[in-house]
């Protein structure tokens, strides 16, 4: 499985020869196989694509990220359908069952506050936990009580402080969103691999949203996400250097190779997406009889 994300800056050119992309940088010339490539993250405006490459990753369903000039993911490529039964997929997932979904949007939100959990407890935060553990059983079929949010505004101001404000202009913020967007790309890649389409959601039903299925998804990776977030963090502010640099991007890119723990193995967070998927297409196709397990943080 192809596991490498390559993040580009300031090269003059990106082409395809043979099965690689060739990068050409002033007079000097590198290659990377396209077989050992997950995703792309790009970030320099002057660079030229060649449509010979777009054309490949396409075909070979790479994803590509384009960094605005803020530092933060402006666009995304990702080829249209990558599975030739798309049609059939498509009509299935407009049919699924509001119940199964209900159920499944339970497992995921009671599976993202026990990540929260976890994620507090290992940087020894440990004064709210009691109150996540509580909301956990107040919990109704579809959350209609909307306990994620109660626990998220809980969680947050335990992780980053009482002045914390979800989606402010700030560092926690830029690292956070830049994060979680690398996984939603990885987790949108998967669903179309499966012939799915990742704006219709479980429960996200936003109609400006393309990803309402992939953000579904990523509630559960999100607090594994953060606890990461938080380390990559407390090296900013000690170094107060308070901006997104290339040497943060790279770090925050490469949280999804880290490892988690699922049904008793243990895999890199990028590889685990694929796993998890099918597991909860399985869950909605067998009507929710099956238990639905959750990816959890391995603290190494």
């Amino acid at each position: 499985m192809s596991w490498r994300i390559i993040y580009i800056t300031n090269v003059d050119k990106l082409s395809l020869n043979l099965n690689s992309i060739q990068i050409i940088h002033e007079n000097n010339t590198y290659f990377v196989s396209l077989n050992e490539i997950a995703m792309l993250v790009v970030e320099d405006y002057k660079s030229i694509i060649t449509v010979r490459l777009l054309i490949e990753l396409a075909k070979q369903g790479i994803p590509m990220i384009i960094l605005g000039m803020n530092n933060m993911p402006i666009g995304e490529y990702f080829p249209i359908a990558d599975n030739v039964r798309t049609a059939k997929r498509i009509t299935e997932q407009t049919m699924w069952d509001d119940n199964i979904k209900n159920k499944l949007w339970t497992n995921i939100i009671k599976g993202k506050i026990e990540n929260q959990i976890i994620t507090l407890k290992e940087l020894e935060l440990l004064d709210k936990i009691n109150i996540l553990e509580e909301y956990i059983k107040k919990m109704k079929i579809g959350d209609t009580t909307n306990v994620e949010g109660i626990c998220a505004r809980v969680y947050f101001k335990e992780l980053f402080g009482n002045e914390f404000i979800r989606f402010n202009e700030t560092i926690e913020n830029y690292c956070l969103n830049f994060a979680y967007h690398i996984i939603r790309t990885i987790i949108s890649k998967e669903i179309v691999a499966r012939g799915y389409i990742p704006s219709l959601g479980i429960n996200h039903k936003s109609q400006y949203n393309v990803f309402n299925f992939a953000d579904d998804i990523i509630e559960v990776f999100r607090p594994i996400v953060d606890y990461y977030v938080y380390n990559i963090l407390m090296k900013i502010l000690k170094s107060e250097i308070f901006e997104l640099t290339k040497e943060i991007k790279i770090e925050l890119i490469n949280i999804v190779n880290n490892k988690v723990s699922y049904k008793n193995k243990v895999y890199s967070m990028i590889n685990v997406v694929s796993v998890f998927i099918s597991d909860i297409i399985n869950f909605i196709n067998l009507d929710g009889k099956e238990e639905l397990e959750i990816p959890r943080l391995i603290n190494e």
